[in-house]
């Protein structure tokens, strides 16, 4: 069976900071491969141009509300080594309106906001920023908030127990009526259309266009950039002759023998 470090009370142990950090940068890492690390990818869910959040995030609810209940029905783990969220209808209300609120005017949350900024991205840095200030903020005023954090509290409980319902027949209902509702907004359709095929050959013959990213997104993004002089999250393109040589500049075209300069 699985045991976890919450279920040895170890959180605070050397191992368990080590895996978080670990398990931090897979996870960055896993954001910025779906697209994350742009406000503006992150932002077009609003206006229902790029539905790439919705996709995403019902992909991974779908996958760890299946995973969780395959491991407890097989008990490769026990309940008791899980920790599960309470309920508190006052304190989740008001901060999911906060929470959305920033997100529609920052366009970043923070798990996204830290890996825009690990890519350079400014407006990450002034998102985290206010979020810090923010922080602060709540930690003056917690008397004032205090009383959310006891209208409502219900303890553990999960969506199914209060519906009536068992774990297997809400985890069904959950995943046909999310992968219908995506059919539904045509977002498998819009993402096809959207997907445009490239010219075969935009170039003259003899030569090949390689773009690249001037820096990979993570902590070491700045020193790339600076190295590579390249502005962060800016492409770099080099052009490549037929023997397989690159350059930086692009190749000047010679002028064809027997014609002059005006073309006579």
């Amino acid at each position: 069976m699985i045991t976890t470090f919450f279920g040895h009370d170890a959180l605070g142990s050397s191992a368990a900071f080590v895996l978080s950090l670990l398990l931090g940068f897979g996870f960055g890492f896993a954001l910025e491969q779906a697209g994350f690390g742009s406000s503006r990818r992150l932002a077009g869910i609003f206006y229902f141009r790029d539905m790439t959040v919705l996709r995403v995030m019902f992909t991974a609810m779908v996958t760890a509300m299946l995973g969780l209940q395959l491991a407890l029905s097989l008990g490769l783990v026990s309940a008791d080594q899980i920790y599960f969220l309470p309920t508190v209808y006052g304190a989740q209300i008001v901060g999911g309106l906060l929470f959305g609120a920033g997100f529609v005017l920052s366009s970043w949350c923070p798990g996204t906001a830290a890996v825009g900024l690990a890519s350079g991205r400014l407006d990450a840095l002034i998102f985290l920023g206010g979020a810090a200030l923010g922080s602060v903020l709540f930690n003056e005023l917690y008397g004032l908030v205090t009383p959310l954090y006891t209208w409502g509290d219900s303890g553990v409980k999960f969506v199914w127990a209060a519906l009536g319902m068992s774990a297997p027949v809400f985890c069904a209902d959950f995943f046909g009526g999310g992968r219908g509702g995506l059919l539904g907004l045509g977002v498998d359709r819009e993402e096809s259309r959207r997907r445009r095929p490239l010219p075969r050959q935009p170039f003259p013959e003899g030569l090949q266009r390689d773009d690249s990213c001037g820096c990979v997104g993570g902590g070491v993004a700045p020193a790339v950039a600076v190295l590579d002089r390249c502005p962060v999250g800016w492409p770099r393109h080099r052009y490549r002759d037929a023997a397989g040589h690159g350059s930086r500049r692009r190749p000047r075209r010679t002028r064809r023998a027997g014609r002059s300069p005006h073309g006579q």
